[in-house]
């Protein structure tokens, strides 16, 4: 079945992808370069997480909050993504409903195997190895890693994923198994080919930035641009979920009237980013629902 969630596909990747800016000093000072360099230190100084020498985790940044629903009650809005759904229209070439969209040879009657893996790294070949259980049909995503198809190599129950040594290293790879969640249709031994029905929309994203310091925001601004750069190269971006566009509106105050309880002087910058995607049902959905009784 294919029924993506684009809020909390912003929502996974944008996790991710700032943990691991902010995870970095280089690269968060690059990104602030045109930034005050006292606004860009005492930002550093709050949010990125500091090593020593040796490369060991010395302090912990402060975190930056993702939520997909507005806080009910008077909470800590200096650094808040608001991340919610937007508008959407289906597309003009999806205007008839129960299209046939895609094929696929598995069976279609289990659904996608979700599997918390190791994922092991040879250091020689600069390589890391994940099996999984059954022998995977299509991959559809490994939860903890942002990667592009190049890296990947799948043979049977294996994946194989080029990794250069210095992203082994950020991720903890180093001599030391990564625990990961492998989602993949398992393939069958049955000769089958099924059919996947449904239609294709164009929908957006809202990505509300708060914070009460407006240099924080700017920041913050910064981040997002930036993630979304990095969403571009992954294959879902290119895939399940095609990122058309983002705009972005005026910085302006939060009213009483957007978030009640608001604790002071609150401001916001809005971000919709659109996508197209697909929405369909496969074969194995379409037969059990063929077998209930669907007149109410």
């Amino acid at each position: 079945m294919v029924m993506p969630s684009t809020v909390d596909h912003v929502r996974k990747n944008l996790d991710k992808i700032l943990k691991k800016l902010l995870n970095s000093e280089t690269v968060i000072t690059e990104l602030l370069k045109e930034f005050d360099p006292h606004v860009a230190k005492d930002f550093i100084g709050t949010y990125v997480n500091t090593y020593n020498a040796q490369g060991r985790r010395i302090r912990d940044g402060r975190q930056i909050k993702l939520v997909t629903q507005a806080p009910q009650e008077n909470t800590d809005l200096d650094n808040l993504f608001l991340i919610d759904m937007g508008g959407g229209r289906e597309t003009e070439e999806g205007h008839s409903l129960g299209n046939v969209i895609n094929s696929y040879d598995n069976d279609g009657k289990s659904s996608a195997s979700i599997e918390h893996l190791t994922l092991t790294y040879n250091t020689n070949d600069e390589f890391g190895t994940i099996t999984t259980t059954y022998k995977i049909g299509e991959l559809l995503d490994i939860e903890e890693l942002n990667l592009v198809t190049d890296q990947i190599k799948i043979t049977n129950k294996t994946i194989q994923i080029d990794l250069p040594y210095n992203v082994a290293y950020d991720l903890g790879l180093i001599g030391t198994p990564l625990e990961v969640t492998v989602k993949y249709m398992p393939i069958t031994e049955n000769d089958f080919f099924g059919r996947v029905n449904g239609y294709d929309v164009t929908e957006t994203v809202r990505v509300v930035m708060m914070s009460r310091n407006l240099n924080t925001l700017r920041i913050m601004d910064i981040l997002i641009k930036a993630a979304l750069i990095i969403m571009r190269r992954s294959d879902k971006e290119s895939e399940t979920y095609t990122l058309g566009e983002a705009e972005y509106f005026d910085t302006a105050p939060v009213t009483e009237n957007d978030l009640p309880g608001l604790p002071g002087r609150v401001f916001g910058r809005q971000v919709e980013i659109t996508y197209r995607v697909t929405y369909g049902m496969d074969d194995a959905v379409t037969k059990v629902l063929n077998s209930i009784d669907l007149h109410f």
